[in-house]
C-alpha cells in the first residue's frame, strides 16, 4: 500500500520539475537578450552558465548533506539514549536476561523498525522508563540517606563516608533500610535514658525549690519537650511528617548524643551535691540560729516560726534558707552591736585610765576602735579587738599600780606649782586686799606660801621616786610620752630655784628700802620721804606737826610725835576696815606733813606719799598720789 504522503511529495517534485525547466529556459532567453544586449562574449557567456549551473547543483548538494546530517544526529541520540538506559540498569542492577537481549536488540539493527525515526521514539520511550526507575530509586535513596544523616546527628555519630556517586543498587537500598532501623532503636534507647535522667532531675529539683526546665535548659534547650508528654507527641508527628527529629516551634534538633547525655548526668550530680550541700547549710544554720537566739535572748514566739519552716518540706529551697541568712544576718548584727558596744566601753576604760596614769595610749587603738565603729565592721574582728583590750587593761591595771606612787608625787608637784603660780599672780595684784574675799584669799595666799617652801623637798622626793623605778625597771618613768625626769623633772626644779632666788633678791630689796625709809624718817623728824630740798625744808609760817591727840593714844593708826602712824594690826579686822583705817591713817599723815612742808616750788599737781605696812610679817608697800587742790 502506498503511503499518501510518498505519493504527494513525488507530485509535488513532478510539479516542481517542470515548473524548474520551464523557468530555465525563459532564464536562458531573458539570459540571451541581456548577453546580446551587452554584447556578451561567449566565453563569458559560457563562464557564466557554468557558474550558475554549478550554483543550482550545489543547492542540492547542500540540500542532501543536511538531511544526512540530520539522519547522523538522530543515530546519535539514539546511541546517546541507549547507554543511558545502560547505565540506568546497572546502577538499578536490573539483572533481568530479557531486558538485556531487548538491548542489544535495539543496539544491533533497525530491522524491526520501518524508518529511524521510528526506532529512535521507540529508544526514547524506554530510555525514559528506566530514567524514571533512577529517579525513582535516587529519591529514595537521598531520602534514607537524609533520614540516618539526621539520626547519627541526633545520637551525636559521625556521618558515614561519603561515596563518588550515589549507590542505588538494590542491595544497598536494603543496607540503608537495616541501618536506619538501627539507628531509629539507638534513638528510643537514649530517648529512654534521657526521660529517666529528666525524671529523676525533676524529683530533686522539687526537693530544693530550682526550676527543672531551668535546669534542663542549661543542658539543651529542648531538653525540656522530652518529659513534657504533648510537646513530645507533637515533636514525634513532626518527626513522622518531616524525617527529622526536631521540636514544632523552635526548630531545632533534640540532642541525644553521649555528650548531651554526660550533661545532663553531670547537671544531675551537681542537683545532687546541692541538696546535701543545702541539707547541711540547713542544719548548720537551725545550729546557729539556736545559739544566737539565746545570745540574743530572743522568746520562744519569735523562734516558731523559723524552726517551722526549717522542719518543713521546703526546709531546701533558697527562698527558705535565705530567709534563715536574713534572720541570721540580723542577730548577728545585734550581737556585733553588743560587742561594739562592750568594745567601746572597755576602750574608753582603757584610755580613761591611761590619762589617769599618764601612760602613752597602745598604738593604733583610735585607729582600731574607729574602724570597729565603721559601717563595715565583722564579728571577728570585734571579739579579736575585745580580747586585746581585756589583755591591755589588765596590763595598764598592773602599771598603774606600779606607778601609783610616783604619780600622787607628781600629781602633788603640780597642785604646789598650781599654787606657786596662784601666789606670784596674787602678789602682784594691785586689788588684792579690796573686795569681799580679801580675807580668804589672804587665807589662801598664806597656805600657798607654805607650800611653795615645801616644793623643793617634793621635788627631792620625786627624784628619788624615779631613780629608784630607773634602777628597778631598767628604763625612764614616761609621763605623757616624756621622760619625767631629765624633760619634766630637771626643768621644773630650775625655775623653781630661779623663782626662789628672784623672790630672796626682792626681798633683800624690801628690806634694804625699809631700813633706808626708817632711817631717813629718824634723820629728817618730819617725813619718811626725801622729796628734795623743795619740800623737806620748813615752810615759813607753818606750825610743827600737830599735837597727837588723846583719844589717838593706844588705838589702832595712832601716830608718833616724830612719824607716820604705827601699821595697824590685821587680827580680827574684817578687809573693809583694813581698808577703811589704812585710808584714816594715810590721810592723818598726810594732814600731819603737809603743814611741815614748804612751798610746793615747780609742783606738778600731785604729792607722792609711800609707806610700808607689815601684815603678818609680809611687806606691803603703798604709794599713794594726792591732788594738791585736796591738800
Amino acid at each position: 500500500m502506498t503511503n499518501t504522503g510518498d505519493v504527494a511529495l513525488h507530485d509535488r517534485v513532478r510539479v516542481h520539475a517542470h515548473e524548474y525547466s520551464e523557468h530555465v529556459k525563459l532564464a536562458f532567453v531573458q539570459l540571451a537578450e541581456v548577453w546580446q544586449d551587452l554584447e556578451t562574449t561567449a566565453e563569458q557567456q559560457k563562464t557564466d552558465l557554468e557558474s550558475t549551473f554549478k550554483a543550482a547543483l550545489n543547492t542540492w548538494t547542500d540540500a542532501v548533506g543536511r538531511a544526512k546530517d540530520q539522519q547522523q544526529q538522530v543515530r546519535s541520540s539514539i546511541q546517546q539514549m541507549l547507554a543511558q538506559m545502560m547505565e540506568a540498569k546497572e546502577a538499578l542492577g536490573a539483572d533481568d536476561p530479557s531486558a538485556e537481549a531487548e538491548l542489544q536488540r535495539l543496539q544491533g539493527s533497525r530491522s524491526a523498525h520501518k524508518t529511524l525515526r521510528a526506532w529512535q521514539k521507540d529508544v526514547q520511550v524506554k530510555a525514559s522508563y528506566w530514567e524514571k526507575c533512577r529517579l525513582q530509586r535516587v529519591a529514595e535513596y537521598e531520602d534514607l540517606q537524609a533520614r540516618i544523616l539526621a539520626l547519627r546527628k541526633l545520637c551525636g555519630l559521625g556521618a558515614m563516608p561519603a561515596a563518588d556517586k550515589p549507590d542505588i543498587s538494590k542491595a544497598n537500598m536494603v543496607f540503608l533500610k537495616l541501618e536506619l532501623e538501627r539507628l531509629s532503636a539507638e534513638k528510643e534507647r537514649r530517648e529512654d535514658l534521657l526521660r529517666r535522667l529528666l525524671a529523676e532531675l525533676h524529683s530533686v529539683c522539687d526537693d530544693i525549690g530550682e526550676d527543672v526546665k531551668a535546669a534542663a535548659a542549661e543542658v539543651h534547650p529542648n531538653l525540656v519537650y522530652m518529659w513534657d508528654e504533648e510537646a513530645a507527641k507533637v515533636l514525634r508527628d513532626v518527626y513522622k511528617l518531616s524525617s527529622t527529629y526536631t521540636s514544632g516551634s523552635t526548630g531545632g534538633m533534640i540532642d541525644l548524643s553521649d555528650s548531651s547525655i554526660s550533661r545532663l548526668s553531670a547537671k544531675l550530680g551537681a542537683m545532687k551535691d546541692l541538696k546535701a550541700s543545702r541539707a547541711a547549710h540547713a542544719a548548720e544554720l537551725l545550729g546557729v540560729l539556736h545559739s544566737l537566739w539565746d545570745a540574743t535572748e530572743v522568746p520562744a514566739e519569735e523562734r516558731a516560726h523559723f524552726v517551722k519552716l526549717m522542719s518543713g518540706p521546703l526546709r531546701l529551697h533558697g527562698r527558705s534558707l535565705e530567709k534563715c541568712m536574713s534572720e541570721v544576718r540580723r542577730l548577728e548584727d545585734v550581737r556585733t552591736q553588743q560587742m561594739v558596744d562592750l568594745v567601746n566601753s572597755k576602750g574608753a576604760e582603757l584610755r580613761a585610765m591611761c590619762r589617769e596614769s599618764h601612760v602613752a595610749e597602745p598604738a593604733g587603738l583610735v585607729e582600731a576602735l574607729t574602724a570597729i565603729n565603721s559601717e563595715d565592721r565583722n564579728p571577728g574582728a570585734a571579739a579579736e579587738l575585745l580580747a586585746k583590750l581585756l589583755h591591755m587593761l589588765a596590763e595598764v591595771q598592773v602599771l598603774t599600780g606600779k606607778r601609783s606612787n610616783i604619780i600622787a608625787a607628781i600629781k602633788e608637784v603640780e597642785a604646789a606649782q598650781q599654787e606657786d603660780a596662784w601666789l606670784a599672780a596674787y602678789e602682784v595684784d594691785e586689788q588684792r586686799y579690796k573686795g569681799r574675799d580679801a580675807n580668804k584669799k589672804l587665807q589662801r595666799a598664806i597656805k600657798a606660801a607654805k607650800v611653795r617652801d615645801r616644793l623643793p623637798a617634793m621635788l627631792a622626793d620625786v627624784r628619788v621616786m624615779l631613780d629608784e623605778w630607773r634602777e628597778s625597771e631598767g628604763e625612764p618613768f614616761m609621763y605623757d610620752g616624756k621622760d619625767y625626769q631629765f624633760e619634766v623633772l630637771d626643768v621644773l626644779a630650775a625655775d623653781v630655784e630661779e623663782k626662789a632666788a628672784a623672790r630672796a633678791a626682792k626681798a633683800a630689796r624690801s628690806a634694804s628700802s625699809r631700813r633706808q625709809s626708817v632711817i631717813g624718817s629718824s634723820n629728817s623728824g618730819t617725813s619718811i620721804m626725801s622729796p628734795g630740798p623743795a619740800r623737806g625744808a620748813a615752810t615759813p609760817g607753818r606750825a610743827g606737826a600737830p599735837p597727837r591727840p588723846a583719844s589717838a593714844v593706844g588705838s589702832p593708826g595712832a601716830r608718833r610725835a616724830d612719824g607716820p602712824a604705827t601699821p595697824i594690826p590685821l587680827r580680827s579686822v574684817s578687809s573693809k576696815t583694813l581698808h577703811d583705817r589704812h585710808s584714816i591713817c594715810v590721810v592723818r599723815y598726810v594732814a600731819w606733813l603737809m603743814p611741815n612742808m614748804g612751798a610746793c616750788t615747780g609742783c606738778v599737781g600731785f604729792v607722792a606719799v609711800h609707806c610700808v605696812l607689815s601684815v603678818h610679817g609680809l611687806p606691803v608697800a603703798l604709794a599713794l598720789h594726792w591732788p594738791c587742790a585736796l591738800l
